[in-house]
């Protein structure tokens, strides 16, 4: 679950579907630009969130809220933290913030920095 949530693996299919059915070019879901779009795509949170209700499509959680973490420095995959606020159907919320990084060989990996 962290990894999707981090990752966006359902997003990146999703989108790669979309630009598939409107004949655009592909590249953007490769790896090299996919984090590059993501990091773009997160900034839109910045000044802000985005927030989701799950209308009952989820067994347990009912809302999923994603904001900026702390800063990260320059040149990371991601420019901060991703947060995570998830709300439980009994109501209970969980935080998870999370830092994107990418190793010296060019992997991407993410630490769970912060769990309640």
């Amino acid at each position: 679950m962290i990894r999707e949530f981090v990752l966006w693996d359902t997003f990146r299919e999703e989108f790669r579907k979309f630009v598939e059915y409107f004949e655009l070019p592909m590249t953007v879901c490769e790896d090299k630009h996919w984090y590059q779009f993501l990091k773009y795509y997160a900034g839109i949170v910045e000044d802000g969130s985005l927030s989701c209700d799950t209308n009952d499509k989820l067994k347990h959680i009912t809302q999923v809220n994603f904001s900026k973490g702390r800063d990260r420095a320059e040149g990371s995959i991601f420019p901060f933290d991703l947060r995570w606020e998830i709300t439980m159907i009994d109501g209970r919320t969980m935080t998870v913030e999370v830092s994107v990084q990418e190793s010296e060989n060019g992997h991407v990996y993410s630490n769970v920095i912060d769990l309640r």
